[in-house]
């Protein structure tokens, strides 16, 4: 039973690939703490040099289920208004292999007291499908669908984020180019995902903070959500969350600020749906380090 779900599985994400370069958005849980997986407008918005590295078990349990680690880092430049962000990603279940390296520019203008980002990224990622692990009935069928293959398929996203140190409201389109193949990839306006994101901090004092947040993407033939909140204690030392999803996900999530510059996390998914007879949940763990250039960060968005 488990193989057939591999091989469902497996085919479900190749044909997601040809689709869409969206497969990781749904999934990570501490994406706050790593904008650039939505949106590109997000790079320098830290006012620090933001590295975060992610890693995440999928689906726990469950023979060849997905596991994935991304890498990002961005800051704003000498001239304040420009910030650059790079991040790379790994993706692989058995016989996929996903690697993608994404540029990312925001060009930011103050709106009052709050600021505007507006930002483009440019990359793509290689792939490689040998599907040298499924048990096929006819190893010498000529199916494409069990057809290895491997190439390069660029694309390229867009975004705004507007925000201060009380809220955020984002808007991206992640990826522009649908149909990944290296050789046939084009822009279809009718595949296109449309992701908001919005947050806003209510203080209480030093050592009760909350912070509701929320995650819409809209596409034509469907719309997806994570509602999420987050409790940060102990004068900002302690943040507790948790997350509920389209779908049938229940998040927890733990993270820890150690000091002004390194903040470590962990999330543990506990899925509702189907996969749950064969999963013992999905976890992920997060580090993030900042270097910050000034003593006063008070423009920062520290809690976003």
């Amino acid at each position: 039973m488990r193989r057939l779900f591999n091989i469902a599985f497996v085919l479900l994400f190749c044909s997601s690939v040809q689709a869409q370069d969206i497969p990781y958005i749904h999934s990570v849980d501490q994406y706050l703490n790593n904008g650039l997986i939505i949106n590109p407008a997000y790079a320098g918005s830290r006012e620090a040099m933001s590295t975060t590295l992610m890693h995440r078990s999928q689906w726990l349990g469950f023979e060849g289920a997905p596991v994935s680690q991304i890498l990002a880092s961005h800051s704003p430049l000498k001239n304040e208004k420009i910030g650059l962000g790079i991040m790379f990603d790994n993706f692989s279940i058995p016989s996929v292999q996903y690697n993608s390296l994404y540029f990312n520019y925001a060009y930011r203008m103050w709106l009052g007291s709050s600021r505007l980002s507006l930002g483009f990224k440019g990359g793509g990622y290689v792939f490689k499908e040998t599907l040298k692990d499924l048990n096929l009935k006819d190893p010498v069928a000529t199916d494409p669908a069990f057809v290895p293959r491997s190439g390069f398929a660029p694309n390229f996203g867009a975004g705004a984020y507007l925000y201060n140190n009380k809220y955020f409201v984002g808007l991206a389109v992640p990826f522009f180019m649908s149909k990944s193949d290296s050789t046939k990839a084009k822009f279809d306006l009718g595949s296109y995902h449309y992701v908001l994101t919005a947050g806003y901090l209510f203080d209480f004092g030093p050592n009760f903070k909350f912070k509701p947040v929320t995650l819409i993407d809209y596409n034509k033939y469907f719309v997806s959500y994570q509602f999420a909140s987050h409790f940060i204690l102990l004068n900002d030392a302690l943040w507790l969350g948790t997350a509920y999803k389209s779908n049938k996900d229940l998040t927890f999530m733990l993270e820890v600020q150690i000091n002004a510059a390194l903040k470590i996390g962990y999330a543990y998914d506990h899925s509702f749906s189907e996969i749950s007879k064969f999963s013992n949940g999905s976890h992920e763990i997060m580090i993030r380090y900042e270097l910050k250039y000034k003593a006063n960060v008070d423009d920062s968005p520290f809690y976003f």
